[in-house]
């Protein structure tokens, strides 16, 4: 299996683990990270001794905070209508191919599932949560959710 920068494989008898390996940002999915789960199910999908994933995140703190917000949509003003759908579409892609994958994919959540990390876990044919796993749609909250009228 390829070695990647951003996940990390592993194989446990019948099935794969693919853990997001950015812990410093609290495993949020950003291009590179998007396209390498991608692959990864491209490249597991032809395994003949493969028979199901569970996707994680590393560390203690969190499955996927959602989405890098540091990505390279928000430095591009002059064009951030087509900068934003080059940023989705890896994403679009990787959560397509969970949910149409040929094996249960499961998710595996400890710590923080927030905003794209809840859209994640929701891709996967099942979700396992810790005891210490917190969930949030933070994409939700506005500056107007925290407006008080007199």
């Amino acid at each position: 299996m390829q070695n990647y920068k951003n996940i990390i494989i592993e194989k446990r008898e019948k099935y794969a683990v693919i853990t997001l390996n950015r812990p410093k940002v609290m495993n949020c999915i950003d291009i590179p990270t998007a396209q390498e789960v991608t692959d990864a199910l491209d490249k597991l999908d032809l395994d003949p001794e493969i028979f199901g994933v569970i996707l994680t995140g590393a560390g203690e703190k969190s499955f996927c905070a959602g989405d890098d917000v540091n990505d390279d949509w928000s430095n591009q003003p002059f064009n951030i209508a087509m900068a934003m759908r080059n940023a989705t579409l890896p994403r679009q892609k990787m959560l397509t191919r969970i949910e149409e994958y040929s094996f249960p994919v499961i998710a595996a959540i400890n710590g923080y599932c927030l905003g794209g990390g809840v859209d994640l876990a929701l891709s996967c044919d099942l979700r396992i949560a810790s005891e210490n796993a917190t969930f949030g749609m933070t994409e939700h909250i506005t500056p107007l959710s925290i407006i008080v009228m007199p």
